[in-house]
């Protein structure tokens, strides 16, 4: 009786065991249906999406160069390389290492003898005395391609625990400002300023998932042998004249190319002019040099049809009633053609009031007609404007105007003062300052031509009378200018001074003057200068 039911009871636990397996095959075999079936759904049917969501280490691509005239590199990339040991790499071999760290040493010391052979043997070894050596100790940096392959004969990635690691580096060859500044955001190079900054989009190139595309060159109008002297000759006029900084620009008449653009600053910790800031795209009060834009309007609006009219000047002018206006040096009278070259204040405001009198709220209007306040789009990342503010039709409207005609009040670039003289020597026809003339990569050419501001800003027979005007500010006897008098170079211009506004006090800062001239070459003296 008792082994029939031990039978029973045998026979039903092995119909359990035999039931519960059968459970566990059933759910094998749904669960690895179901992870089949979710595989093929990513791996297949949304493939797409899971791939836009994974992690991809891009190339970055090389930053385009930039060019002057000659095809003098003036800005591009170099890739340098730091040497380090990394002594708990799988492959390191502690034995080994110490077996040939002597022969290294000696070569580090032939090659690179800021330590000799015993020294750079501690420098290597050293480190195993640490309870977690390091991984990237450091042994050289910025090495060239070309002393990297130095180490040639050297096991890397391997028993020695040497490996190179590499990094790359923007390289503005002149350190000129309007070339520009980069910064290094997660491994790839932005321009922030000049020409790096102006063209980053074109210099920068493109992050594709599968190759890195590079960046297109930039060629400029700059020529670095005019470039490098004209550095040299502000360097030595700053340095003599103690001043915080000084720019200089040279520009071509026809084409409006931008030959030469230096940008010279005081530097707070080695005392020495080096480029900082683009002063040239930045706007400054200039004072007299902008005298020469209210004469171009008074003849081109006929305001004067003589230019030997003379004017009443006498010893000050209370214009609108407002503070007396008063000229450097006294003339009871002057003739039109002598307001330029003595700088009087007194006389233009005098000639200016025939067509702004009534309506001095019109005089920006005028200068929109020109084109003076157009952006220059140069090629200058953060290149300013021309700030003009407008005026009311009363007498403190009347009073702030004829500040502006005598370049007070009024916020303008050198680039800007540069192409209004510019179209003064070019006949009156208003050329765009050009920095840059082609952008090359990728099987691409694009041209930057030529161009115009406007397609006039003044008659041919204006430009000439004004190029006479201006030549006797150098000429004249009494000419601001008659210190750059030469026999053999014929040189016309303007001078400018001015008080630096300090924007802390609210007011003008009589300690600081603003001091510029812009000058023109007659065809002659440009062309003996030449050679």
């Amino acid at each position: 009786m008792e082994d029939n039911k031990h039978t029973n009871f045998s026979g039903k636990n092995k119909n359990h065991i035999l039931f519960r397996y059968f459970i566990f095959v059933i759910a094998a075999i749904i669960l690895g249906a179901m992870i089949a079936i979710y595989s093929f759904k990513t791996s297949v049917i949304d493939a797409d999406k899971w791939t836009s969501r994974m992690p991809v280490k891009h190339e970055c691509p090389e930053r385009g160069k930039i060019f002057d005239n000659d095809l003098r590199i003036l800005a591009k990339d170099s890739t340098l390389y730091t040497l380090r040991i990394d002594y708990r790499s799988e492959r390191f071999n502690k034995d080994y290492f110490l077996k040939n760290v002597n022969s290294l040493s000696d070569s580090l010391a032939f090659y690179f003898p800021t330590k000799d052979s015993s020294e750079w043997s501690l420098h290597l070894t050293e480190p195993l005395s640490r309870n977690f050596p390091p991984r990237a100790h450091r042994v050289l940096t910025n090495l060239t391609k070309e002393q990297c392959h130095i180490f040639n004969n050297w096991e890397f990635n391997g028993r020695m625990g040497l490996y190179f690691e590499p990094k790359v580096k923007r390289y503005n060859i002149s350190n000129n400002a309007t070339v520009g500044r980069v910064s290094n955001d997660n491994g790839q190079m932005h321009g922030y300023s000049g020409i790096e900054g102006y063209f980053d989009y074109q210099l920068s190139g493109q992050i594709d998932p599968k190759h890195a595309i590079d960046g297109k060159d930039i060629y400029t109008t700059i020529n670095w042998s005019l470039q490098e002297k004209v550095h040299s000759v502000l360097y030595d006029m700053l340095k003599l004249s103690e001043a915080e900084w000084g720019s200089a620009v040279v520009m071509d008449v026809k084409t409006g190319d931008i030959l030469a653009i230096n940008n010279l600053t005081i530097d707070s910790v080695s005392k020495d002019y080096t480029e900082i800031y683009n002063h040239a795209a930045r706007n400054y009060e200039f004072g007299s040099l902008f005298k020469t834009i209210p004469m171009t309007i008074a003849l081109e609006d006929k305001l004067v049809t003589d230019t030997a009219e003379i004017f009443e000047i006498g010893k000050s002018y209370a214009y609108a009633g407002g503070s007396p206006i008063y000229d450097a040096q006294y003339n009871s009278t002057l003739k039109v053609n002598d307001f330029l070259s003595i700088s009087t204040n007194i006389g233009l405001v005098k000639l200016m009031e025939r067509g702004y009198h009534n309506n001095p709220s019109q005089w920006v209007t005028r200068l929109e007609k020109t084109g003076f306040l157009k952006p220059l789009n140069t090629g200058i990342a953060g290149q300013h404007t021309p700030n003009i503010p407008s005026v009311t039709d009363d007498d403190k409207g009347r009073i702030e105007w004829s500040r502006q005609m005598l370049g007070y009040n009024v916020e303008v670039s050198p680039l800007a003062l540069l192409a209004w003289y510019n179209a003064i020597a070019n006949d009156g026809i208003y050329v765009r300052p050009r920095l840059v003339t082609n952008i090359k990569g990728n099987n691409s050419d694009s041209i930057i031509s030529v161009s115009n501001i406007s397609e006039r800003l003044c008659s041919s027979e204006n430009a000439a009378i004004l190029r006479d005007i201006l030549a006797k500010t150098v000429t004249g006897d009494k000419g601001t200018g008659r210190i750059l008098r030469d026999n053999d170079i014929k040189v016309a211009g303007k001078t400018g001074t001015s008080y630096m506004y300090d924007k802390s006090k609210s007011g003008y800062d009589v300690n600081k003057k603003l001091l510029s001239f812009a000058g023109l070459l007659t065809a002659a003296s440009a062309a003996e200068l030449k050679m």
